[in-house]
């Protein structure tokens, strides 16, 4: 039923062209569709009419992760943080991206990162 999804957003496009939740949401049915490259599309235009629209941004990331650009995902993660800074999925895309890239361990030296007391252990 992706395809009748895609339909039925070219629709709500086609009656409002301004509408960015619309292309980010048919970025979401093509990005499950396989179609990566026309996602990605949809949700730079989403980002392009909504620049503060921090799930288009993730969306992106993630679309941007899977099509093997993993820096470039880790910055649209990054910016859908910056905007977003409480949208949880955010950091679990970066984190997934940063994995992928090899640098988990920059989860820890992520900006983002919460500074948690370390427990060492010992009751110090």
């Amino acid at each position: 039923r992706l395809d009748e999804a895609v339909q039925a957003y070219d629709k709500a496009i086609q009656l409002k062209p301004d509408f960015a939740e619309a292309y980010c949401n048919r970025g979401n049915a093509l990005k499950d569709l396989g179609r990566l490259d026309e996602a990605l599309q949809n949700y730079d235009k989403a980002i392009q009419l909504k620049p503060d629209f921090a799930e288009a941004h993730s969306n992106r990331g993630i679309t941007l992760k899977d099509l093997g650009r993993l820096d470039e995902a880790v910055a649209s993660c990054d910016k859908a943080i910056q905007l977003k800074p409480d949208y949880a999925e955010a950091y679990n895309n970066r984190g997934n991206a940063l994995n992928d890239l090899g640098r988990l361990d920059g989860v820890d030296r992520d900006p983002y990162h919460r500074n948690q007391p370390e427990d060492h252990g010992d009751n110090r």
